[in-house]
């Protein structure tokens, strides 16, 4: 087995922007709304979720999960365009479009923005197979990873940390003892985007309070 698996995303470049809807919050907070395509047990998904929560709580962010129903299916019904300060994270089976070692896609755009990321949770159960690491903790990781990108831009991977770009078998020990983490430059960057963001969404509810009859 090579010493180390591709890529862990790619970043696609979307030309289309969605206008942010507002909330008033005290404390900016990202709000995570996830689709659970692939059929993923809540159980995995929760014990996912935490482990990626714990990440960004490291780096000074809090984060919001919201599991969203599908047709047919348990979950909160959500509806209408996100908002500014929120993010939509689709678990799909795999794609065809990219190499299969790639495990997610995060849709930027040229500003170095955007709110929508993919995980290929086919992709992500191999590696678990593969190198006999927890699917949930791998899967945490690939979530926090990929809206590390929504969050830092275009040209986000690094050297070091969640964010290198080709990970081994180091990173994936890191990952199991929890000490696969963002560096403190990339925090205060997402935690200055977030505020940016949420200033944004509190702009946003101003203008719409003020047009209301």
């Amino acid at each position: 087995m090579a010493s180390r698996f591709g890529l862990w995303c790619v970043t696609l470049i979307q030309l289309a922007t969605l206008a942010g809807r507002a909330q008033v919050s005290q404390q900016p907070s990202l709000e995570i709304y996830v689709y659970n395509h692939a059929g993923v047990s809540e159980k995995v998904i929760s014990k996912a979720e935490d482990d990626a929560a714990r990440i960004f709580r490291r780096s000074g962010l809090e984060t919001i999960w919201t599991n969203c129903a599908l047709v047919g299916g348990g979950g909160t019904n959500c509806r209408g365009l996100p908002k500014s300060d929120s993010v939509i994270l689709q678990m799909v089976h795999e794609t065809t479009q990219l190499k299969d070692d790639v495990f997610g896609a995060a849709f930027v755009g040229r500003d170095g923005s955007g709110q929508y990321t993919d995980v290929y949770y086919d992709h992500v159960s191999e590696l678990h197979r593969d190198w006999r690491v927890p699917i949930a903790n791998v899967l945490g990781h690939v979530m926090a990873h990929e809206i590390g990108h929504l969050l830092l831009g275009l040209n986000s991977h690094s050297n070091l940390g969640i964010m290198r770009g080709s990970w081994s078998r180091e990173e994936l020990e890191a990952a199991e003892r929890g000490r696969l983490l963002f560096s403190s430059e990339q925090s205060r960057l997402m935690r200055e985007r977030l505020m940016t963001l949420s200033r944004r969404t509190l702009a946003s509810a101003a203008v719409e309070r003020a047009g209301a009859p």
